[in-house]
């Protein structure tokens, strides 16, 4: 049986705010963009997932959704077994957008520094790793909870696996 989960939240599924690291880090010095902070972000992920972005979802036959993206299930790290696709409010893109943190990251990947504080940005065709909670990967600003991978031998990935591992 094929599972299919729409993730959205209102109109758009990602929180209706205005930010960046800057202006995030000024106004909350005390932020922690630790490894501490990533561990508890994978930790309390409801659902971990490596997924294919496939491109934008068509709401009816020839006429697609620009505001879904749709993603088919590669690999699921966390969470149900029968989930095989989902959909994400986003935006399909042209370019790559990895990290360029160093692993385990502590921070989002580019595209979330450009005024809602979540990377919202996908390439069709790119391969990502979804932290879930509550439905959405949109739930932690400025955190590292939809980055583009490289795959399963992906850094990202590995840390990910090993942090699930370690606390069974």
């Amino acid at each position: 049986m094929v599972s299919v989960m729409l993730i959205a939240a209102m109109n758009s599924g990602i929180p209706p705010i205005k930010c960046s690291l800057a202006e995030f880090r000024h106004s909350s010095p005390t932020w922690p963009d630790t490894v501490a902070r990533t561990e508890r972000i994978v930790d309390s992920a409801t659902a971990i997932v490596l997924i294919r972005a496939l491109g934008y979802r068509e709401s009816r036959p020839g006429l697609a959704d620009s505001s879904v993206v749709e993603f088919t299930v590669i690999e699921r790290l966390r969470g149900a077994d029968s989930l095989q696709q989902l959909a994400v409010s986003g935006r399909v893109v042209g370019n790559d957008d990895y990290n360029p943190g160093s692993v385990p990251f502590t921070n989002v990947r580019p595209a979330g520094n450009r005024g809602s504080c979540f990377a919202d940005e996908y390439r069709a065709g790119a391969q990502y790793l979804l932290l879930l909670r509550d439905g959405t990967p949109y739930w932690r600003a400025l955190a590292p909870v939809n980055e583009q991978v490289r795959g399963l031998t992906d850094p990202w990935v590995r840390w990910v696996r090993r942090r699930i591992a370690s606390v069974r």
